[in-house]
């Protein structure tokens, strides 16, 4: 579409319509004042913060003041007595479980470790000075190169194993002296009493030894021998013939009108004097044999 530039220019019609009936009339006043502030449209508001709680109050909880340990190591706190007194009641009654035993992993003995040890050029040279100065002192390094340690340990561990060799005879010896010697008590003070004889004597401990020492020291002290039991009398013609034990009857259950065979009354038992219970037991065991 063309622009037609010839036509004239019209007047502007400044004229307003201020009737009731105009709708196009827009009101004057406070009311339109207020639609043309623009200040909403540049403010911003902040965004509202979250609410906050405020936290709980903070209840102070009494030091404990008194303490006790319990046999498993177990140490229970409590601020009054009696609140104690109830924690030692409370864990006898439900005992803590024993804590479970782990496995070791050091062992009881370690053996040492020899390791041959290859000389450098520079260590060969110094235990060749050293021969020059001091030729034991340079055959302990040979030595401790070769062996895999010194010559001080290799000594140390050779005294102990001889001193394991050692205990270990005197262990075979005591067993021989117990199975050949059957009147010697063998009681932990009886053995003390032997080894401190043969110290006293600077004897070793060797079987013979220990039976020399046990026949010394039993002329003296009786306690070295073995108590026998009692053997049953010789003549078989003082002894009576008793009934058997008694047989206890359970109270729930009453008593018997007729006793079964083979028992005794416990009265007539308890009544029957010492000498005479002593003999009914032993013909009993007789009679078991």
């Amino acid at each position: 579409m063309a622009l037609d530039i010839t036509k004239g220019i019209e007047a502007f019609d400044d004229r307003t319509d201020f009737s009731r009936n105009n709708p196009d009339r827009k009101p004057w006043g406070k009311g339109s004042a207020d639609r043309l502030d623009l200040r909403s449209e540049y403010d911003i508001s902040p965004p509202e913060a979250p609410a906050v709680t405020p936290p709980p109050p903070v209840v102070e909880t009494p030091a404990p003041k008194f303490t006790h340990k319990l046999a498993n190591g177990t140490v229970l706190e409590a601020a009054t007595v009696e609140e104690l007194a109830s924690k030692i009641e409370k864990s006898i009654a439900t005992p803590a479980p024993p804590p479970p035993m782990e496995f070791e992993d050091k062992p009881l003995y370690a053996p040492y470790e020899f390791k041959a040890k290859d000389l450098t050029l520079q260590e060969q040279a110094e235990i060749l000075n050293l021969w020059k100065e001091n030729p034991q002192a340079a055959m302990r390094k040979l030595q401790e190169a070769d062996l895999g340690a010194p010559a001080a340990k290799i000594i140390e561990i050779l005294q102990s194993t001889q001193q394991v060799v050692r205990q270990k005879l005197e262990e075979e010896a005591g067993a021989e002296f117990l199975l050949d010697c059957e009147t010697y008590n063998p009681t932990p003070a009886n053995g003390k009493k032997l080894l401190a004889h043969l110290k006293e004597k600077g004897k070793p401990i060797t079987k013979q030894n220990l039976m020399v020492a046990f026949n010394q020291l039993v002329a003296t002290d009786k306690n070295l021998l073995r108590k026998e039991d009692a053997a049953p009398p010789a003549d078989d013609k003082d002894l009576e013939d008793v009934p058997p034990p008694p047989v206890v009857v359970p109270s729930n259950q009453g008593r018997p009108e007729t006793p079964p065979p083979g028992t005794i009354d416990v009265a007539k038992f308890a009544a029957l004097p010492l000498d005479k219970q002593k003999d009914f037991f032993a013909n009993l065991k007789r009679s078991r044999a």
